[in-house]
């Protein structure tokens, strides 16, 4: 069972949230909070083994706080949640050290699963985001662009090649010969690398 905060500013999404994690999961929300000030302030009293964290929320800088969660002791796995999948404050959470993302718009049923993922070291990926990570966003990223790409290894540059061609995970799995919960784990490892380097976006 994981300990789940929720960061948003709408109260309407955390209680929902809440609610869907409590009564619908094996999981429970140890924490509810509008802002990272109130989610920081209260940390060491709870357990947190995930936190939910409204990409868009007004108070605060978001990639500021996923640094500063990551920094934590025994920090826990940051999912983003975002009104659009492609956006560039999305990938600029994935930059930060945000492990994965779930759509606002994303049913009950999936957006449970996604976190089970995460907490198993699994995440998504779309095609934009794929393409993003090769071919970085602005002139200032080449020498951190090239920085990244010396750390992925062999799998980790087909998989990118062929997921910003628009293919999906599970067809990816089906070129490469692998399972698709190995082609999530290279997501999830693809992630934890985009923090070791700064991008501009």
């Amino acid at each position: 069972m994981a300990n789940i905060a929720i960061i948003d500013d709408n109260v309407t999404i955390r209680e929902g949230l809440k609610t869907l994690i409590n009564q619908n999961s094996e999981h429970k929300c140890s924490g509810s909070y509008s802002d990272c000030k109130m989610f920081f302030d209260e940390y060491e009293k709870n357990v947190v083994d995930v936190v939910l964290l409204d990409i868009s929320l007004q108070k605060g800088n978001v990639t500021e706080s996923i640094k500063k969660i990551n920094a934590l002791e025994n920090a826990p796995h940051i999912i983003v949640l975002s009104l659009y999948g492609e956006n560039e404050s999305l990938f600029k959470a994935l930059c930060a050290g945000a492990q994965g993302y779930i759509l606002k718009k994303t049913p009950s049923d999936q957006f449970l699963m996604i976190i089970d993922e995460i907490i198993e070291e699994r995440s998504r990926m779309s095609a934009a985001i794929a393409n993003k990570i090769i071919s970085g966003t602005k002139r200032k990223n080449i020498a951190s662009l090239q920085k990244l790409k010396e750390s992925f290894d062999e799998d980790e540059f087909k998989i990118l090649s062929f997921m910003r061609q628009g293919n999906s995970a599970a067809a990816v799995a089906e070129l490469l010969d692998i399972s698709l919960v190995q082609i999530q784990k290279h997501f999830f490892r693809i992630y934890g690398k985009l923090k070791e380097v700064r991008f501009v976006v």
